[in-house]
């Protein structure tokens, strides 16, 4: 669902429906859904994830490379969700 909104969104992982914070909440509560006790180990926190967000903008380059590397996170997790 929020590869969905991601592309409604301009392909964006930052924007009204989706969020960078949402992507790894939603990754985190995969992973303890599914028994781990540390999903930490697997993704980063979710107050990690904002703090990047609130360093200076990269280039054009690296904001490719963080929405293709978001994306495949998103993937990770609807596979993971599509388990259930």
């Amino acid at each position: 669902m929020q590869e969905k909104l991601i592309a409604l969104q301009g392909g964006q992982a930052d924007g009204p429906y989706v969020t960078p914070e949402n992507i790894a909440n939603a990754a985190q509560k995969v992973t303890e859904t599914l028994g781990f006790k540390k999903p930490g180990i697997f993704f980063q926190p979710p107050e990690q994830v904002a703090a990047v967000k609130t360093e200076p903008e990269p280039s054009a380059g690296a904001n490719t490379l963080w929405a293709t590397a978001l994306a495949a996170r998103a993937a990770t997790v609807r596979a993971l969700v599509s388990k259930w």
